[in-house]
């Protein structure tokens, strides 16, 4: 069976076949592309896919030719030999026949003198020559003298190549700074910077000596002013700014404001910054006649690739290395300028490329070839071709130029071969109308702000039944379903996001990202990129993602991340569901992690056929029945009927929801009266009752506004209070207790006649086993209060076991208190509405992220306190204030007030 195999040499996958399963969850494997065998673990194996099919094996099995082991078998180091005399060697290969997929061959070492391998074997003594060693030495002497005829000619070609490398170096070279093709209309430019594929700023070669002046003149003149009081320069104008970095000095046209800060366009060195006011200086006279150095161009005859309407980032980005790393650029006018009204400049459509010598022969002249940008991108297939639009004559008021006068620097003369950049072209490209098809994508303030912040949603299924496809099943139990009609959406994205970011290089917006964040990443198995929200940054630097459309959560290197979001239209491809009515059958009531690798190895990748029971409410979760078509099996079934390592929930189990772990319970359904009437079966733990003594606690359920469960805690820097001591004593003691009780449940004897105000030992919904009192039996189940922690639940009466004498000793951890003088709004005697549970609930969840302390106002049962929150800066402040302060509970001395 094929698959993709794990290789424990170093760590990373190889296409496999599997030869043999000995047991145990172990497999032998053989390496198809290599030929080397290994025995691994099944979860060192992973289903191939069919593209990795296609290929044909690249290791061919092959056996020498005309040589015998010496007696029946080969001595168990010809291996070994074999390897020393083939490793670090070129070997020449020759194919005589095959049998029985092996291949017959004879073995070269590719030498001065070429060495058969064969014959190396029976001088070491691990093989002997067959009976026609005659045949066999002639066939070898002619194997030699072809290798070696090869071999000279392989050297003589190599000897007229160095040759002719000298004899091109003494070539001198015809490209020349400011030249220009002859006949192609090209000039020599300097690329400056590239705001987008539309938005690229140059400047012609044969002006660095005009810049550099510019730059001496600017550098004195700011030298020697200061900037007025209260300078705004007005939009439009061209003004001196300083900066932090080269070249400290330049010429800047002010795009738009901000409150603090002003965008500004360099005119003569090229980009695009924000400044802060301090930095702008009027521009003085003498210099604000200049012209600006710096072109604006676009690309002409080239479309965005897939039909899109702005520019992906591997078009940028590719753009970008070229510019960067190409010598000799030139540019071709291709069209009329358009006048770009964001930032007030015309943008000239152009060709791009580069010069390149091609050195001729002894008595050949050298010659100069170009290289164009424009089709570059095209055959890269990062751009698409776009046709030339012939201008509308008539509706030009007036002749465009890039300039808006000539230079008035201390150069008087021409610009000689460059002034044709300057005259009108015959056509005007489609790409040159670019202000109303592309934004820059240069990190200004509107894009921060105009950033997806998350990925759309999963719509609900359309219909009750679908087929679908599972992509994962995590920890919880949770399976991500792809429905089978999202399929090319998936693959559609896959392939283009993996044109679109293969061998791109991180920017530094790839590297600003925060939990939460959309991305496109890449995944390492197939080097493919997928779209993830970013979860966690990680102690050595990576980032964990999760996968939107596979629900998947890995491990991806930093700069395997792109911000460039191209389907952010697309909501997320899949479906997060539960078994309906489908639970593990563990003591911990969790799903392991044996039972998860089965339901994995089951289903993911196998169509479904998914039929919904009930639709998600706030934990977004479907409830479904899952059938594997392939093999008709009902899975809830097969894990709950047949395999008995899962349970189907009760009617009145299924009524409660799947909710996330937090750490306050608040109790809706349930009677407080019928809870605070009965005394606890255990002594609860002891109060101060010091007034003064502030302690802190931990607020463990809420059953109304006025009433809550705290518990006393004990972990701090300074020593322990005597109410500290006790609490931590107890929570050891309880601890300890439940854990043995754990491990040895099934000794315990299920109630069989629960009385109401006793304790026994209750399984929670969540599967965890805890000390119990029961409040109240009816046919639905017994209603039990888990008196370690304070809220209520109602639990089948086969959870109940006896309690151990040992375990009826130890105080009760929760301890229930009356907040002082807390009362509803309407009054005293008024029920409490919902309002006011949620709101009083608010301010004790989460309670990890707060420190809560406590005072006793009076003692008694339940005793009466108020329940402070603690800031890092110390100020104290009433839990409860913001519930107060938005009406939803009154103080009963403001009532009387």
């Amino acid at each position: 069976m094929p698959c993709v195999a794990l290789y424990t040499g170093d760590d990373k996958w190889y296409r496999a076949i599997i030869e043999d399963i000995p047991g145990k969850k172990q497999v032998n494997v053989r390496y198809v592309d290599y030929g080397n065998k290994e025995r691994l673990w099944y979860k060192q194996l992973y289903k191939i896919t069919e593209d990795f099919l296609k290929l044909p094996a690249q290791a061919i099995k092959c056996r020498l030719q005309d040589i015998n082991p010496i007696g029946n078998n080969w001595p168990e180091n010809a291996a070994d030999h074999m390897a020393t005399i083939c490793d670090g060697k070129d070997l020449k290969a020759f194919f005589h026949t095959c049998e029985n997929d092996e291949c017959l061959v004879s073995l070269m070492v590719c030498t001065q003198e070429p060495e058969d391998i064969g014959e190396q074997l029976m001088e070491l003594g691990v093989a002997e020559a067959p009976e026609n060693f005659k045949i066999h030495y002639q066939k070898n002497q002619a194997l030699r003298f072809m290798l070696a005829g090869e071999m000279m000619q392989n050297q003589r070609q190599g000897r007229s190549k160095r040759t002719l490398q000298q004899l091109r170096q003494m070539q001198a070279p015809v490209l020349k700074p400011g030249a220009v093709c002859a006949g192609k209309r090209c000039v020599l430019v300097e690329f400056l910077t590239t705001l987008s594929v539309c938005r690229i700023q140059i400047r012609l070669a044969s002006q660095a000596g005009i810049f550099r002046d510019l730059q001496n003149q600017l550098d004195e003149e700011l030298n020697q002013i200061s900037q007025p009081t209260q300078f705004k320069p007005a939009l439009g104008e061209v003004c001196a700014i300083k900066m932090t970095h080269a070249p400290f000095c330049a010429r800047a046209k002010v795009i738009k404001y901000d409150l603090d800060s002003i965008q500004v366009l360099m005119v003569d060195c090229g980009g695009m910054e924000w400044v802060k006011y301090s930095q702008v200086f009027p521009l003085p006279e003498r210099l604000a006649s200049f012209k600006n150095l710096a072109l604006m161009v676009s690309l002409a005859g080239i479309a965005p690739p897939m039909g899109k309407s702005g520019w992906p980032g591997i078009t940028f980005d590719r753009l970008k290395e070229e510019l960067s790393t190409r010598s000799n650029l030139y540019m071709k006018r291709k069209g009329r300028s358009v006048l770009d009204p964001e930032l007030g400049v015309k943008v000239m459509p152009v060709e791009l490329g580069w010069m390149q010598e091609e050195v001729g022969g002894p008595f050949e002249p050298n010659t100069v070839l170009t290289f164009s940008i424009n089709e570059l991108l095209i055959e890269c297939g990062v751009a698409l071709p776009a046709k030339s639009v012939q201008p509308d004559n008539s509706n030009v008021a007036e002749k465009s130029t890039l300039a808006d006068s000539t230079c008035t620097l201390t150069y008087e003369r021409a610009l000689s071969c460059e002034d044709f950049c300057l005259q009108e072209a015959e056509s005007l490209s489609i790409l040159s109308m670019l202000v109303d098809q592309e934004k820059m994508p240069c990190d200004t303030k509107e894009n921060m702000y105009e950033k997806l912040k998350e990925w759309p949603a999963s719509p609900l299924p359309a219909s009750t039944t679908f087929n679908a496809i599972p992509s994962y099943i995590d920890y919880e139990g949770i399976i991500y379903l792809q429905p089978v009609a999202n399929t090319r959406n998936i693959e559609l994205m896959r392939e283009s996001q993996t044109m679109q970011f293969t061998g791109t290089v991180a920017t530094d917006e790839d590297l600003c990202w925060s939990p939460g964040d959309p991305v496109v990443a890449m995944f390492h198995l197939d080097k493919k990129w997928y779209r993830a929200t970013v979860l966690q940054r990680e102690e050595d630097g990576n980032v964990k993602v999760q996968f939107v459309d596979y629900g998947n959560e890995e491990t991806v290197v930093f700069n395997q991340l792109r911000q460039t979001i191209t389907f952010s239209h697309i909501p997320i491809q899949c479906h997060r569901a539960v078994l309906h009515g489908i639970v593990p059958n563990s003591l911990s009531g969790k799903w392991e992690t044996k039972l998860l690798d089965f339901i994995h190895s089951t289903i993911v990748e196998k169509e479904c056929r998914i039929q919904v029971i009930e639709k998600p409410k706030e934990d977004g979760l479907l409830k479904v029945n899952l059938e594997i078509l392939d093999v008709a099996i009902d899975l809830s079934s097969l894990l709950a009927d047949k395999m008995k390592v899962c349970r189907r929930l009760s009617k009145f189990e299924s009524q409660f929801e799947y909710e996330d772990s937090v750490d306050v319970v608040v109790e809706s359904d349930i009677s407080l009266d019928s809870v605070l009437d009965l005394s606890l079966p255990v002594p609860a733990l002891k109060l101060p009752r010091d007034p003064s003594e502030i302690f802190p606690i931990k607020v463990t359920a809420i059953k109304d506004p006025s009433h809550v469960y705290i518990t006393p805690e004990f972990l701090g820097t300074g020593p322990l209070s005597a109410t500290q001591k006790l609490a931590e004593e107890s929570f050891k003691a309880n601890s300890s207790f439940i854990n043995q009780a754990a491990c040895d449940i099934k000794t315990y004897s299920v109630v069989s006649n629960p009385v109401i105000g006793e304790m026994y030992l209750g399984k929670s919904l969540r599967g965890e086993w805890c000390r119990v009192q029961v409040k109240n039996i009816d046919p639905t189940g017994i209603t039990v209060l888990y008196i370690d922690i304070g809220n209520v639940e109602r639990i089948p009466q086969n959870w109940l076991v006896m309690c151990p004498s040992e375990g009826k000793k130890i105080p009760a951890n929760a301890i229930c208190v009356n907040l002082h003088c807390v009362e509803p709004r309407d009054g005293p005697h008024a029920p409490w509405d919902e309002d006011a549970l949620k709101c009083i609930s608010s301010c004790f969840m989460h309670s990890a992220d707060k420190k809560f302390y406590a005072v006793v106002k009076e003692e008694g049962t339940p005793p009466v306190v108020e329940i402070y929150s603690v800031d890092e800066h110390g100020t104290r402040t009433l839990a409860y204030a913001d519930a107060i302060s938005k009406g939803h509970i009154v103080l009963g001395e403001q009532v009387k007030e």
